[in-house]
């Protein structure tokens, strides 16, 4: 499985106030509000030294505002990517790996353990799967490399003619689940499966990682 790890460069910075309106609009009919919300996008920002600087980009820092005005924005990102979710899904299940179950047939359960059960290449079972928290979002693909370079792809010019946003290329890494993968604080690594074995005269339980 590969992790695209999204990084959106400069996202608060970048939110575009005629985008964010309009989609706004789709939901508020209150123009009352509307002004509201648009004279808090519009505000200026007073500078130390004196300047007063205006900007038709960005979303007001620090209070609830800014995290609940960027999350309408990229909720267009979150409705493509179920899309491209529902597009890329095929079979039902994968089938079973060859090695897994020759190993499996003759009671090597042991040796079996250290290979997925599942065929890791079958090209008939693909699965997308889509998280994202505020800016911060993960995209894991069971399939090749070479698909989950199309989607990197694909977002960056999503986002490019959509949102008019830029994905940072260089920052947005495409990472194989074996290498382990952060996000939001957190290791998202393969599955360790832990054996119990008699040993002794007791027959005491000894617990022991499984490769």
């Amino acid at each position: 499985m590969w992790f695209i790890e999204g990084d959106i460069s400069k996202f608060f910075d970048r939110v575009n106030h005629s985008i964010l309106h309009s989609l706004i609009q789709k939901k508020i009919q209150d123009k009352r509000v509307l002004r509201l919300i648009l004279s808090g996008l519009n505000s200026k920002i007073h500078m130390p030294n004196g300047l007063e600087i205006s900007s038709d980009m960005g979303t007001p820092q620090g209070g609830v505002l800014s995290p609940l005005l960027s999350n309408i924005y990229l909720n267009e990102l979150d409705k493509w990517m179920e899309e491209q979710i529902n597009a890329y899904h095929s079979g039902k299940q994968p089938r079973l790996n060859p090695i897994w179950s020759k190993l499996r047939s003759r009671n090597l359960m042991s040796q079996a353990r250290k290979h997925p059960r599942s065929h890791p290449l079958d090209p008939n079972y693909r699965r997308m799967e889509y998280i994202r928290y505020a800016d911060d979002f993960l995209v894991a693909i069971r399939g090749p490399y070479k698909d989950a370079v199309r989607v990197k792809n694909e977002l960056a010019q999503f986002l490019k003619t959509r949102l008019r946003l830029d994905l940072s290329l260089e920052k947005t890494n495409i990472t194989h689940i074996s290498k382990g993968v952060g996000f939001l604080g957190h290791i998202i690594s393969k599955r360790r499966v832990y054996i119990y074995q008699r040993f002794g005269k007791k027959k005491q339980f000894k617990k022991k990682k499984n490769a």
